[in-house]
């Protein structure tokens, strides 16, 4: 694991200084070695986190004769079997190093090298004879890479500050924040900052002769129905339910490749205790877990996890978050780079900062079996809405709706409240915009009156844009199936995996995520949905393939998820934070929100009127994210 950097110039040869300002900032992500190299119009860099051949692997790593050099972010899970290929080509490898291997890969196979990889991964390739760049991210979008093209300069990171190092005007781009404030975090292409862009999961570039050329290499949408057209032999259920498993084996396998010891978070949900069960089984040693939890009852839920632990034998450690509220709130706040406002990257930050002072580098985590799967109660709504629609709309407008408007307001954990109030927004719309509007943290139409003020200017691109456009890629009418490939590709990998990634880095800590395995994601993908969602049943065949396996009280208890109290800290903990980041004052000579807007929002959450929570909590985050990266 890694962090990666480079510059890559027509006018002239990169300069050292700049190099290592870029390395500087990324120093969390590689504390162990830095190394770069800058040649003609060049230069590469990684800062090192070691995991795979401790000695050797040091970056950038070479070709026999250095005429490609390799930089990498992540892990290559097949990397020996890899070697033994290109060895038996003659290839002559120097090191045991996974990184190594994309050199030689390129060099035998060209541009397809990409179609070997099995891991996770943001890789940086300078071929010295085409002068030309070849950037390249993993799938899933586990790994992040970021980049910016100027001035016949291209510049690319792990993450922005180590282009924003290089001295790169800082200028917020409107459609951005519109996004942000819609979902609490930047989906897409686009950053935060008008000049730098994501490369897109799945994605490679050819940068020459100051031009980039993109393009997807792996398509998730063409994978659904895959089985049904290709495999109609493994449509009986005990089959399936049989080659998941295997898979799921599979998976967790190839993520124990380590020179380090590897442990596993441990929630006690289905998809983190899958992954304990099979990795306790399958590594060598003796399996090391971690868990957190809180005061607050309805978010703790350490006592599952201890149940999984002492099922498998791990050498478990249970954590009560402590730090207050308002340090890991400033904390976490500088770490994205970008306002990011998902609550629950404080419980992974505080519980990968436990896992790395005990000594390990290397965690497990059950993150994207929600998305692989069908996991979520929004895909419950989404069948329910079916069924809604069906009764006469006298009822639904004239009782229930009614009735659901009027629930008093509870802050706790996935209220009841909360998830019916959700509901019926989007009761009338069709099933994406239903969809849609259950993630939504504010509206369109409330964006419009929060972002009303008299000097800036935003643009009003409706941020459903991004699932639209995945869920028009969809060839069939398998409508969940179509939901659940529009996640995949925008929530999973800018919400749940930008998240997962920035907390244990900046504990320089390498989270893995078997769940998200390609192989696996390929056959779950061409599964029909109803091995998804079964009427109400969440997650129907990774249940059932589980079952005997895991015990039945974590596969039959309702849908948790990994959330914060974050209602009870902004009634509390982080009231006098919030009276300052979004004080009438501040908010003017600011000028970007309503203040008006927001003073009524944080009066009507704090007299529990409504629950606002979610709303505050990004418009807190964006306040000092903006306060460290302008101010």
């Amino acid at each position: 694991m890694c962090g990666i950097f480079g510059v890559v110039s027509q006018k002239e040869s990169p300069r050292r200084e700049t190099l290592e300002a870029m390395a500087e900032t990324l120093s969390k992500r590689g504390p162990d070695d830095v190394g770069m190299r800058i040649k003609n119009g060049c230069g590469l860099g990684a800062t090192r986190l070691s995991i795979i051949d401790l000695p050797g692997g040091n970056q950038p790593l070479f070709n026999e004769d250095k005429s490609i050099w390799a930089v990498q972010n992540g892990e290559l899970y097949n990397y020996r079997e890899l070697t033994e290929e290109l060895l038996e080509k003659g290839h002559k490898l120097v090191t045991k190093s996974d990184t190594e291997v994309y050199a030689h890969l390129y060099e035998e196979y060209g541009l397809k090298f990409v179609d070997k990889l099995r891991g996770m991964y943001a890789i940086a390739l300078w071929d010295a004879h085409k002068e030309q760049l070849i950037l390249a991210r993993d799938r899933l979008g586990i790994k992040p890479l970021y980049y910016l093209v100027a001035n016949d300069r291209l510049m690319f990171a792990s993450e922005l500050k180590a282009i924003l190092a290089s001295g790169v005007k800082r200028e917020l781009d409107t459609q951005a924040l519109f996004d942000f404030l819609t979902v609490n975090y930047v989906p897409g292409e686009q950053s935060i900052f008008k000049a730098i862009k994501k490369l897109p999961p799945a994605s490679m570039m050819i940068y020459k002769n100051s031009k980039r050329l993109i393009h997807r290499y792996w398509q998730s949408s063409t994978l659904f129905g895959a089985i049904q057209r290709e495999k109609a032999f493994l449509l009986n259920e005990d089959e399936l339910q049989g080659e998941l498993l295997r898979l799921l084996q599979e998976a967790v396998r190839c993520h124990l490749v380590s020179d380090v010891p590897v442990g596993a978070f441990l929630s006690g949900g289905i998809d983190s205790s899958a992954v304990v069960a099979l990795a306790s089984k399958l590594y060598s040693q003796k399996l090391r877990t971690f868990s957190v939890g809180f005061d607050e009852k309805s978010y703790d839920e350490r006592g599952y996890a201890q149940r999984v632990a002492d099922r498998f034998g791990t050498k478990h450690e249970s954590i009560r978050l402590t730090l207050k509220p308002a340090d890991l709130v400033e904390k976490i706040g500088t770490y994205f780079d970008e306002p990011f406002a998902d609550s629950s990257a404080v419980a992974v930050y505080a519980i990968s900062e436990v896992a790395r002072k005990k000594g390990m580098k290397v965690i497990l985590t059950g993150d994207g079996g929600d998305e692989v799967f069908g996991g979520y109660v929004t895909y419950q709504a989404d069948r329910l809405l079916t069924w809604y629609n069906r009764l006469p709309k006298w009822l639904r407008w004239g009782i229930a709706e009614l009735l659901i408007k009027r629930l008093p307001t509870t802050q706790g954990k996935m209220a009841f409240d909360f998830k019916a109030k959700r509901f019926v927004r989007g009761a009338l719309e069709d099933p994406l915009l239903a969809h849609y509007l259950w993630k939504a943290i504010y509206t369109d139409e409330q964006l419009k009156t929060l972002l009303k003020t008299g000097s800036f200017k935003y643009k009003t691109r409706s941020c459903m844009r991004l699932w639209q456009d995945v869920y028009n890629t969809f060839n069939g009418d398998d409508m969940l199936n179509k939901l659940l490939l529009a996640d995949l590709q925008t929530s999973l990998p800018d919400d749940m995996l930008t998240k997962v990634d920035r907390m244990s880095m900046a504990n320089s800590l390498e989270v893995r995520v078997p769940l998200l395995d390609h192989k696996l994601v390929e056959f779950t993908s061409g599964l029909p949905s109803k091995y998804k969602v079964r009427g109400l049943t969440l997650k129907y065949l990774l249940k059932k393939s589980l079952r005997g396996l895991l015990p039945d009280e974590i596969l039959d208890r309702p849908k948790a998820g990994f959330h914060v109290p974050v209602a009870q800290w902004l009634n509390n903990e982080l009231k006098d934070l919030v009276g300052d980041y979004l004080s009438p004052t501040r908010l003017r000579r600011e000028g970007y929100f309503n203040q008006v807007f927001v003073q009524k929002l944080l009066a009507d959450h704090f007299d529990k009127k409504a629950d606002y929570s979610r709303e505050i909590w990004g418009l807190l985050m964006f306040g000092v994210w903006r306060e460290h990266y302008f101010d």
